[in-house]
Protein backbone atom coordinates (compact mmCIF):
# COMPACT_ATOMS: atom_id res chain seq x y z
CA UNK A 1 0.00 0.00 0.00
CA UNK A 2 1.26 3.77 -0.56
CA UNK A 3 0.53 4.78 3.14
CA UNK A 4 3.38 2.05 3.59
CA UNK A 5 5.64 3.61 1.16
CA UNK A 6 4.89 6.90 1.97
CA UNK A 7 5.10 6.14 5.78
CA UNK A 8 8.50 4.67 5.25
CA UNK A 9 10.03 7.79 3.29
CA UNK A 10 8.97 10.08 5.62
CA UNK A 11 10.20 8.23 8.76
CA UNK A 12 13.66 8.49 6.79
CA UNK A 13 13.35 11.75 6.01
CA UNK A 14 12.56 12.63 9.96
CA UNK A 15 16.57 12.40 10.73
CA UNK A 16 17.49 14.35 7.60
CA UNK A 17 16.16 17.97 9.02
CA UNK A 18 13.95 18.71 6.04
CA UNK A 19 10.68 19.33 7.90
CA UNK A 20 9.00 22.16 9.70
CA UNK A 21 6.20 22.06 11.24
CA UNK A 22 2.80 24.15 11.62
CA UNK A 23 0.91 27.09 9.42
CA UNK A 24 2.53 29.49 11.08
CA UNK A 25 5.89 28.25 9.06
CA UNK A 26 3.14 29.07 6.09
CA UNK A 27 4.87 32.72 5.64
CA UNK A 28 6.76 35.20 2.48
CA UNK A 29 9.61 35.13 4.28
CA UNK A 30 9.81 31.26 3.71
CA UNK A 31 7.68 30.80 0.61
CA UNK A 32 11.28 30.43 -1.27
CA UNK A 33 12.38 27.55 1.06
CA UNK A 34 8.92 25.56 1.03
CA UNK A 35 9.12 22.13 -1.73
CA UNK A 36 5.39 20.69 -0.43
CA UNK A 37 3.03 20.61 2.15
CA UNK A 38 1.07 17.52 3.68
CA UNK A 39 -1.83 18.08 5.64
CA UNK A 40 -3.55 15.83 8.01
CA UNK A 41 -6.96 14.48 6.59
CA UNK A 42 -8.75 15.44 10.32
CA UNK A 43 -7.54 19.78 9.72
CA UNK A 44 -9.84 22.07 11.09
CA UNK A 45 -11.67 23.78 7.78
CA UNK A 46 -10.18 27.38 8.77
CA UNK A 47 -6.17 25.89 8.74
CA UNK A 48 -6.86 23.88 5.60
CA UNK A 49 -8.43 27.07 3.96
CA UNK A 50 -5.42 29.81 5.27
CA UNK A 51 -2.99 26.20 4.08
CA UNK A 52 -4.56 26.23 0.55
CA UNK A 53 -4.45 29.63 -0.11
CA UNK A 54 -0.87 30.10 0.44
CA UNK A 55 0.12 26.88 -1.65
CA UNK A 56 -1.92 28.42 -4.24
CA UNK A 57 -0.87 31.88 -4.15
CA UNK A 58 2.68 30.60 -4.28
CA UNK A 59 2.68 27.02 -6.23
CA UNK A 60 3.45 24.69 -3.96
CA UNK A 61 2.28 20.99 -4.06
CA UNK A 62 0.28 19.85 -1.56
CA UNK A 63 -1.32 16.72 -0.17
CA UNK A 64 -3.92 15.51 2.32
CA UNK A 65 -2.60 12.54 4.39
CA UNK A 66 -4.26 10.23 6.84
CA UNK A 67 -3.86 11.64 10.11
CA UNK A 68 -2.55 8.09 11.56
CA UNK A 69 0.79 9.20 9.50
CA UNK A 70 1.19 12.18 11.25
CA UNK A 71 0.64 10.58 14.24
CA UNK A 72 3.13 7.77 13.75
CA UNK A 73 5.68 10.20 12.72
CA UNK A 74 5.96 12.11 16.00
CA UNK A 75 3.76 9.84 18.88
CA UNK A 76 2.31 12.36 21.35
CA UNK A 77 2.66 15.46 19.19
CA UNK A 78 -0.21 16.74 17.13
CA UNK A 79 1.14 17.62 13.97
CA UNK A 80 -1.12 18.71 11.24
CA UNK A 81 1.00 20.37 8.97
CA UNK A 82 3.92 19.02 7.98
CA UNK A 83 6.23 21.41 5.58
CA UNK A 84 8.66 19.79 3.48
CA UNK A 85 11.87 22.01 2.71
CA UNK A 86 14.34 19.76 0.32
CA UNK A 87 13.36 19.64 -3.29
CA UNK A 88 14.51 16.56 -3.87
CA UNK A 89 12.43 14.80 -1.24
CA UNK A 90 9.25 16.62 -2.04
CA UNK A 91 9.28 15.57 -5.53
CA UNK A 92 9.70 11.94 -3.94
CA UNK A 93 6.90 12.50 -1.46
CA UNK A 94 4.66 13.67 -4.70
CA UNK A 95 5.63 10.33 -6.79
CA UNK A 96 4.45 8.27 -3.62
CA UNK A 97 1.62 10.21 -3.68
CA UNK A 98 0.46 9.99 -7.10
CA UNK A 99 0.96 5.98 -6.89
CA UNK A 100 -1.57 5.80 -4.62
CA UNK A 101 -4.49 7.61 -6.72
Amino acid sequence: LMTNELNNFLHLLKRSGHYRFGADYLRESNARKIALVLTSDDLSEYTKTKVNNFTLAHNIAQFDVPANIMSMLYPGKTIKVLVVTNHQSAQKIANLMKEGN
